[in-house]
């Protein structure tokens, strides 16, 4: 069959025609598919976009919590508090004292409980504790035990002058060194405060710690002051406690002055303060200091040369207790009246720490309270004995 000429050019143009449409419809298709994404998307963002502000307004609720409990503060640095660390720092040896802290209740003000009922200013006023800057002085050793011990020598070798042995005889041993065994004395600082729940979750403050810091302040003051004056009855054995008994282990005792008092004239006080010095060995003077309460430097601060400058130096860029016939004064309000220590004593006593700040919490004794049980084990042990000096104001 012959096909005609028109008839074919229509057809191809009907099919050209049907082409177009086609893709005229999968265009008109595809773009309302995008704007249909398109508002999705924006949609999506907008409903995420306002759980993160409900979510943001929740998280300033909870700042705004923390600064009014003084937890925490936004304009303020903060700083953690380590009991570990903290009672490393201070180095603490044992109390001379039982430690008796007693519970934290809503019943009365006495013990805080006003402090779930009134608005309060973010944080605790706290008076500063009395520190002993003795043990700074001390050096430091962790031991794993209690059978901790040093040896000392107690005498060295010797020796002799000696010639040619013409007749080949015997020649008689020179002596040799000798030592002898240390061990310290210990003791364990304990505390036993208990919170009630109520006063740890309903307290404008943060009880806990607080309390903890609190016990470590207590316990602190009294290991400082074992370590000077311990009598080492379940405490350490303070440095001044080391006279007497065997020579290696005590420290020598010298005395100044006369019927209790130091002598009234100048040059007499300085010629036995220069025989307090010279008493230490040279080898010791290096890092020898002077260590004595606020009473007795004042005392001493009253002595003055012919010229009226007194016998202590008072130049603060130096030490700031001033110096004493050139070496630095340490007050420390732990020490007796009436008695001072001379020499290096971070080579004459150490402090021994067993363990750092064991704080064990316990909820079930009593129900409806937290006992916070608080203990540390430390010690002492005494060094070279020949680089301090104890010296006493004489006796009436």
């Amino acid at each position: 069959m012959e096909l005609d000429t028109k008839q074919l050019q229509e057809a191809v143009q009907t099919v050209v025609d049907s082409k177009a449409a086609t893709e005229q419809s999968i265009t008109e298709v595809k773009s309302t598919l995008d704007l249909k994404a398109s508002l999705t998307s924006v949609t999506e963002l907008q409903t995420k976009n306002a759980e993160l502000n409900e979510a943001l307004s929740d998280l300033q609720e909870q700042v705004a919590n923390l600064e009014v409990k003084g937890t925490y503060s936004m304009d303020a640095q903060t700083k953690t508090f380590d009991l570990n660390a903290e009672l490393k720092s201070l180095t603490a040896a044992n109390p001379s004292r039982d430690i008796l802290a007693k519970g934290l209740t809503t019943a009365d003000q006495a013990s805080a409980g006003i402090t779930i009922r009134t608005t309060y200013e973010a944080g605790i006023i706290k008076p500063l504790r009395e520190m002993s800057p003795f043990l700074s002085l001390c050096s430091h050793k962790a031991v794993p035990s209690e059978d901790f011990k040093r040896l000392v020598r107690i005498n060295g070798a010797e020796m002799r002058w000696g010639g040619e042995n013409v007749a080949n005889g015997a020649i008689g041993n020179t002596g040799v060194q000798g030592y002898a065994e240390v061990q310290g004395t210990y003791g364990k600082a304990e505390a036993h405060p208990f919170v009630t729940n109520e006063m740890l979750h309903d307290s404008a403050f943060d009880l806990q710690a607080e309390l903890s810091e609190a016990v470590l302040e207590e316990i602190a003051v009294g290991v400082n002051d074992a370590a000077l004056n311990g009598d080492g009855v379940k405490k350490p054995k303070g440095l001044l406690a080391h006279i007497g008994g065997a020579a290696h282990e005590s420290f020598e005792q010298l005395t100044v002055g006369a019927a209790g008092k130091l002598p009234v004239a100048t040059k007499d006080i300085l010629k036995q303060l220069r025989a307090i010095q010279r008493a230490l060995k040279t080898g010791y003077r290096q890092g020898a200091v002077w260590v004595m309460n606020e009473e007795m430097r004042d005392e001493l601060a009253g002595y003055v040369y012919t010229d009226g400058r007194s016998i202590i130096n008072d130049d603060v860029t130096e030490a700031p207790e001033g110096r004493l016939l050139g070496r630095s004064i340490v007050v420390d309000s732990a020490m007796p009246a009436g008695t001072i220590v001379y020499g290096d004593v971070a080579r004459g006593f150490t402090f021994l720490s067993i363990e750092g700040m064991t704080v064990l919490p316990n909820p079930y004794l009593a129900p409806g309270n937290t006992q916070f049980y608080h203990s540390m084990r430390v010690g002492t042990i005494v060094g070279d004995v020949q680089a301090v000096k104890i010296v006493k104001i004489k006796a009436a």
